[in-house]
């Protein structure tokens, strides 16, 4: 974050990868130099504009060339909506996207690439519920111990906090 917040408030000029441009006959002129403005770019690059200019367009077409070059791509946006857009062509280019936010403001088509719809379809996900319902137990039967105090031959056992990797119990008369 320190690089790009200097990247972007010093005078320095970003950094830029040399080839030649690359081709898309099927986009506009306006769309193709942005394109490979965004492919040059070394670390970061901006596309605005107004509605209906071919943002989305231009984005899934940047983030398919650079998947070719790099194995993953963070794609952001001010919205859930354009998020869902880009995701949802991006996926039917056959890119493997995983959708990250809150599943209740994702788009029903891309409510199966969400994070959370991928963890509970995994064949583990029975067994790792289990495991994790039995933690929950445990930790809920040694937060009743830990509170319980009890008294023998006039002494109070309390339990005392960590210390070192185990507890200990100390007696006071």
């Amino acid at each position: 974050m320190a690089y790009l917040r200097n990247l972007f408030y010093s005078t320095t000029p970003a950094e830029r990868f040399s080839f030649e441009a690359m081709r898309f006959p099927w986009l506009n002129a306006s769309q193709e130099k942005a394109v490979n403005e965004i492919l040059w770019a070394k670390d970061v690059a901006i596309v605005h504009g107004p509605p209906g200019t071919g943002k989305t367009t231009t984005l899934v077409e940047a983030i398919n060339e650079t998947l070719m070059r790099e194995s993953q791509v963070l794609v952001c946006a001010q919205s859930n909506m354009a998020v869902d857009w880009i995701s949802e062509k991006l996926v039917d280019r056959g890119v493997n996207v995983l959708r990250i936010g809150n599943p209740t403001r994702v788009n029903d088509k891309m409510l199966g690439f969400t994070y959370e719809w991928r963890f509970e379809a995994h064949a583990d996900y029975p067994q790792l519920w289990a495991i994790r319902k039995a933690i929950r137990e445990l930790r809920q039967q040694k937060k009743g111990r830990d509170e319980r105090f009890s008294s023998k031959d006039g002494a109070t056992e309390i339990a005392c906090g960590r210390t070192g990797n185990s507890h200990q119990r100390r007696n006071f008369w």
